[in-house]
């Protein structure tokens, strides 16, 4: 093991795919270590480090598989025995797998597992995420690395093999803490003993003093009014089911985009993922458009690139109605009042911890015409809310301070 300083951390997540959540997480991360060890020397181990995107520098970048297969497959046929096949060469190359990460894990000093949704099966299969977590795991364990679960969401995970997989990963961390207590529960019922496992922020505030500058003055009552969007289909929905749930979803949200500037509102439709969730973007700002064109001079939609892009966006507005978990993560940390769509019980107990869960419905489920009456409730509660939610975003970003140095220290 190294000295405090100067440590060789492999930082495992989910990376790459345009989650601008997943990014600033990334960015949090490196800023956290950095100011507890400035000569930390970082890897990036993620799906497609290669792979252009908005994610912040590292001194180097691996790929969660050194020797993928599937790839390999891509034009196999029949279809319908390619998983089979896939799961075959994966079995034969193990050996090599396992060598390959070994010699890895020799040129690091700790491995972590930073924040994001890493053990869920939103999207996973059980061969990607689960397993290669597990084979990192393993071979940290195996060369004397500790490995440190730093505040992780977790759950839910359908599959048994999914979860076979996570629970071995999680038993081999000699640190884990969870960004809320829904995760630190699901790992609890995998049957790992979590009585010493914390509840810690979201690491994306410990970005607070760094985002700062991005936040313009509230206006109060709001001007602008932000609704991140999500290019969402229900958890995991078969192809029927998730195309009702998008068609479904897509439809209130442009009624309430719609409400919300006839109402003479300012609106600024945003993004929580650069890559998936452009499209759907595009098609609410075509159908409000469609519906009423004199209102598009006050309807800007925004397709930001980075996470600061997102940042800088909701910056600029003064409330956010959002589905995706970071992009109610972003409006808090910015002290911007939030109306949470969410598709998980992560952004209920995040708005729960800043006195804003009445101001909670699901993506699936949401009214248009709740959402307003949310909005006339929120402008009229006094004293306003930024103050409150500026001084809770202060102390999780303490809380995620202390984390990381705890992190380096042990």
């Amino acid at each position: 093991m190294s000295s405090v300083t100067g440590r060789r951390v492999g930082i495992f997540g989910l990376f790459a795919g345009g989650n601008l959540g997943n990014e600033a997480t990334l960015a949090a991360t490196l800023y956290g270590l950095s100011q507890s060890d400035h000569d930390c020397q970082v890897t990036l181990i993620s799906q497609q480090p290669d792979a252009p995107s908005g994610l912040p520098g590292t001194a180097r970048r691996w790929s969660h598989d050194p020797l993928p297969v599937a790839p390999l497959l891509d034009n196999f046929r029949p279809v319908r025995l390619r998983n089979t096949v896939r799961a075959l060469l994966e079995n034969l190359t193990h050996p090599l797998r396992r060598l390959l990460l070994r010699r890895r894990c020799r040129e690091l000093d700790l491995l972590l597992v930073a924040g994001t949704g890493i053990a869920d099966d939103f999207g996973q299969e059980p061969h990607q995420v689960p397993l290669h977590l597990l084979y990192w795991c393993q071979a940290a364990s195996a060369t004397g690395v500790p490995i440190r679960f730093v505040s992780v969401g977790a759950g839910p995970v359908a599959s048994d093999v999914s979860r076979a997989r996570f629970r071995a990963a999680f038993a081999l961390a000699g640190y884990r803490s969870y960004r809320d207590a829904a995760s630190r529960e699901f790992v609890r019922s995998l049957g790992i003993d979590v009585s010493r496992d914390q509840v810690m922020p979201d690491l994306v505030f410990g970005l607070f003093d760094q985002v700062s500058d991005l936040a313009k003055a509230v206006h109060w009552p709001p001007r602008t009014i932000a609704i991140g969007v999500m290019a969402y289909s229900g958890w995991n929905a078969e192809r029927t089911t998730a195309l009702h749930n998008y068609t479904d979803y897509v439809t209130r949200l442009t009624e309430l985009t719609h409400s919300i500037l006839t109402r003479g509102y300012n609106v600024r439709l945003i993004v929580g993922n650069r890559v998936r969730d452009l499209a759907t973007l595009n098609e609410i700002a075509g159908r409000v458009k469609k519906m009423q064109p004199s209102l598009c001079n006050r309807l800007y939609a925004a397709s930001a690139h980075t996470y600061l892009d997102a940042l800088r966006d909701i910056g600029g507005c003064d409330l956010v109605v959002a589905t995706r978990f970071h992009s109610v993560v972003f409006g808090l940390l910015l002290g911007r009042p939030c109306i949470s769509l969410g598709y998980a019980t992560k952004n209920d107990a995040l708005m729960a911890a800043f006195d804003l869960a009445e101001y909670c419905q699901t993506a699936a489920e949401f009214d248009p015409a709740w959402v307003l009456t949310c909005i006339d409730k929120m402008i009229s509660v006094q004293p306003p809310p930024m103050a409150s939610i500026a001084t809770k975003s202060l102390c999780l970003a303490s809380a995620v301070e202390l984390q990381f140095a705890d992190i380096v220290r042990g």
